[in-house]
């Protein structure tokens, strides 16, 4: 409105709804999303080699004789005070002649703009979501004790409390994943979690095995380092350890069909989790591919997950230095609660704490049990 900006859009004459990007072809043709057609502004042509403008202006007009066609009109006669409402994008709308025996006619056009009403709505959303804020920062420097405090509250709250339900969605979602073995995904996690539950195996193998492979329809090498980071801050760095290196370990079984050294994992024979790891591949990951096998329902493991993801997080090393990410309290190690949690946990003066993927603690405290 004050002459300082100029606003143009390009699209094309017909302009289609994008596709699905999953990659799978459909039978149904895609939605038309708008039309811009006009014999006033219509007259451009697009940016094409010249062998192309020919098809270009022989569809041109064979859309144009479609759109005057009698098959594909609606007339409407209006009257005194009727009113017809449309989408100037979807629908082309235009005016019979006007007769000198028709009189005098009086006809009001109104406009939605969608850029308008797009902006207006951005506009509140900003404003709305200051206000959900202590004070209103928009860089972590300007923030106060008093935004992380709320923030913290709300991760915990809307992130770290549905931590269980989102992993479990996600085993879910594994159903139908069989990805050319003779379970799904879904049932050898949970194929595998029964055999660590029946073995009497602690809470935080049990749910390590029902979690291992829960990254795999995401990334096929590396899932195990995936999982292993996600579930960190509960899980001891034994089971972390076993998780981000559970496919070399599990290459025992196969790597010689492919030219491979099976023995692989025995570049970790002298860590202190080399042998937990290799009793874990062969007596569940390895052995849970038996269609046959009586798996336990999936409501079996959710206690012990519960009682696994109410720890405070890295309860193993309260000195981690992500310990204090988001929803620290006020000593620097992390409560369930957030910022203002009560379950803090004493800094370990004898941490051991080199880089962040082996942040462990005390370095005789190693062997977890």
């Amino acid at each position: 409105g004050d002459d300082s900006s100029f606003l143009f859009r390009y699209s094309p004459m017909i302009e289609l709804e994008e596709q699905p990007g999953d990659g799978e072809s459909t039978d149904s043709c895609p939605k038309v999303q708008s039309i811009s057609f006009s014999a006033k502004s219509g007259g451009y042509a697009p940016n094409l080699p010249r062998n192309e403008l020919d098809l270009f202006y022989s569809a041109k007009r064979a859309f144009s004789a479609m759109l005057h066609s009698e098959e594909y009109t609606i007339r409407v006669q209006l009257e005194p005070g009727g009113l017809v409402i449309f989408d100037n994008r979807r629908v082309l709308h235009s005016r019979s002649s006007i007769a000198d025996t028709d009189g005098d006619r009086w006809l009001q056009g109104c406009y939605l703009n969608r850029d308008g009403i797009y902006y207006q709505y951005e506009q509140l959303r900003r404003k709305w979501t200051m206000s959900l804020t202590e004070t209103p920062f928009r860089n972590l420097k300007q923030a106060v004790r008093a935004d992380y405090d709320k923030m913290g509250v709300e991760y915990d709250r809307e992130v770290s409390k549905k931590t269980l339900d989102n992993l479990i969605d996600m085993l879910k979602s594994q159903k139908d994943a069989y990805l050319g073995a003779p379970v799904s995904l879904m049932e050898h996690n949970i194929q595998t979690a029964s055999r660590a539950l029946r073995a009497g195996e602690d809470d935080e193998t049990v749910v390590i095995s029902l979690f291992h492979d829960l990254f795999e329809t995401l990334a096929v090498k590396n899932h195990g380092e995936l999982i292993a980071s996600m579930l960190a801050p509960w899980i001891s760095p034994r089971a972390q350890w076993a998780l981000a290196h559970h496919e070399i370990f599990q290459g025992y079984y196969y790597f010689e069909h492919y030219g491979l050294d099976k023995n692989k994992r025995d570049m970790f024979r002298d860590h202190p989790f080399y042998n937990w790891t290799v009793e874990f591949c062969e007596k569940y990951d390895q052995a849970s591919f038996d269609p046959d096998y009586p798996s336990l329902h999936l409501s079996q493991f959710i206690p012990a997950a519960k009682r696994v993801l109410s720890r405070p997080q890295y309860w193993w090393n309260p000195a981690h230095p992500k310990a204090g990410a988001v929803s620290a309290d006020e000593s620097g190690s992390t409560g369930s609660t957030g910022a203002s949690g009560s379950n803090s946990t004493s800094i370990s003066s004898k941490a051991v704490c080199e880089e962040t993927w082996t942040c462990y603690a005390a370095q005789d405290n190693l062997n977890f049990s």
